[in-house]
């Protein structure tokens, strides 16, 4: 009642037609574990598709063999499932396996490749793992 018209502008973006894949967090510290475990402790990285297309993802372990490598080939860290399908909007896991062999810190980063219809996509995607033995 005697107000005067006000001027609204709403700006919005809609998603692009390519998947989008997308991680909870930009770098995952794993609890501390202790060494000398018979069994390695899984955990589980969840990873969502944000577009609109079903997308594949492979991620690319070698970062992860040199430094299993550098630890006497033993593996301190394990993905079970390195590719996998994503339809739209869909939410999966990545299993982690962490075992680690000395009392210290370790880190890998691995680079995730992504494709859909229209072939690799080009976001670049990291799949940051950090653990601490005790």
């Amino acid at each position: 009642m005697n107000g005067k018209p006000l001027i609204i502008n709403l700006m919005g973006e809609t998603l692009h037609r390519r998947a989008y894949l997308r991680l909870l967090k930009d770098i995952y510290h794993l609890p501390p574990t202790p060494i000398g475990l018979e069994w390695a402790v899984t955990y589980p990285i969840e990873v969502k598709n944000l577009g609109i297309t079903k997308l594949k993802y492979s991620i690319d372990t070698t970062a992860l063999e040199a430094l299993n490598a550098k630890n006497y080939d033993f593996r301190i860290f394990e993905i079970q499932n390195p590719e996998g399908t994503l339809a739209p909007n869909d939410t999966q896991y990545i299993y982690t396996l962490f075992r680690p062999l000395e009392a210290k810190e370790y880190a890998v980063d691995l680079p995730i490749n992504i494709s859909d219809i229209e072939g690799p996509s080009p976001h670049k995607h990291q799949l940051m793992l950090r653990g601490c033995g005790y």
